[in-house]
């Protein structure tokens, strides 16, 4: 962040150079920043509206029919419907699809994606209960470790940085 805590793309960099010093990893981790947010910084999922939805996947039309949704479905109910029994998420009554929702730099979608992070952040320190609070993933002081944490945990390291392109993590991810 900068002095006056708002997203800072110069900050980012730094704090990314200083956090891993491996020039392939930062190349990856901000190409697939790039990618997911551009230069926002941490952001939530956008909402869909119904039509959006349908227009977006047909396996996201499907869900959506499946769990009787229509023109007036809310962005929330949406995201029950296509994220419902995926990733961890509970059912569409659970409403883990729209709790989980993607959020940070690399959009952090579902429950047991914010549980894994959650957990491997603990064993470098960082103890945020990001389960019970996603919107942590929001936070400026904490989207830079939970990107690196789900990057990490996805097989991005110093060793396998080389070997892969922003395209083919994206895919793992």
């Amino acid at each position: 962040t900068d002095a006056d805590g708002n997203f800072s793309q110069d900050a980012l960099e730094t704090a990314l150079n200083n956090a891993t010093p491996n020039p392939y990893q930062q190349a990856l981790t901000l190409g697939l920043i790039s990618v997911e947010v551009g230069n926002q910084g941490p952001i939530p999922e956008r909402r869909f509206t119904y039509q959006g939805a349908q227009n977006y996947s047909d396996a996201w039309a499907a869900r959506m029919d499946d769990a009787g949704l229509g023109e007036d479905a809310t962005g929330d109910e949406i995201f029950n419907a296509v994220y419902a029994n995926r990733n961890g998420n509970g059912d569409f009554a659970s409403g883990d699809g729209s709790r989980f929702a993607g959020r940070g730099m690399v959009q952090l979608t579902g429950r047991s994606n914010y549980q894994a992070v959650q957990d491997r952040l603990e064993t470098k320190g960082i103890n945020i209960d990001l389960v019970a609070n996603p919107d942590l993933a929001l936070d400026n002081r904490y989207a830079l470790p939970i990107t690196l944490a789900y990057l990490e945990i996805n097989g991005l390291n110093s060793q396998t940085a080389p070997k892969l392109s922003t395209k083919t993590l994206n895919n793992l991810i």
